[in-house]
């Protein structure tokens, strides 16, 4: 990982046309990638008009090699007391390089500049083993990160239920933040 700059975009990023199909494509590679035992589809994880919206509420940080964007997030304050993100997305062509890590310390400093004294994140999993989700529930284990409730995807995103092929929980982890 060379030259990592990670940062929030401006409001006024939203109407960049460019910079937006970029995010929209990191992120809905990398969710394709890691998500496709979950679904019977390909299931984008954003689309233009929502990332747009996000960018123009300042809910968008990106981390950008030189001036290529390599990774994005959104994050916000879910409460006064509770930091929020989700998206985490790494370009799948530089994965494994740190990046997603870098993000997450940053959003949780970002919660915790803005008063927070957790963070969380929504995380599907599988009723039945699977390896990628086996393997992200431990790698936030492993950060700091702990389940305090399950729900049932159904009761999360009812729509998301006709498109998985599994039985799918989502997972709600918080993190103490020091």
């Amino acid at each position: 990982m060379t030259d990592l700059s990670i940062e929030f975009l401006e409001a006024s990023a939203g109407r960049d046309t460019g910079l937006v199909e970029t995010i929209v494509g990191i992120m809905n590679r990398a969710y394709a990638t890691a998500e496709k035992a979950l679904w019977n589809r390909e299931v984008g994880r954003t689309t233009i008009e929502e990332a747009s919206e996000w960018i123009g509420k300042g809910h968008v940080a990106v981390a950008r090699e030189g001036d290529a964007v390599v990774g994005a997030v959104c994050a916000r304050m879910h409460d006064a007391t509770t930091g929020w993100f989700g998206a985490l997305s790494v370009d799948p062509d530089r994965q494994n390089r740190g990046i997603a890590g870098a993000l997450v310390r940053f959003v949780e400093a970002f919660a915790r500049a803005s008063g927070a004294s957790e963070i969380e994140i929504e995380v599907l999993v599988p009723t039945e083993p699977e390896p990628h989700s086996d393997r992200l529930l431990s790698w936030y284990a492993s950060i700091g990160y702990v389940e305090i409730n399950r729900v049932r995807l159904a009761d999360f995103d009812e729509r998301a239920v006709d498109d998985a092929l599994l039985d799918i929980d989502v997972a709600v982890m918080r993190k103490p933040l020091l």
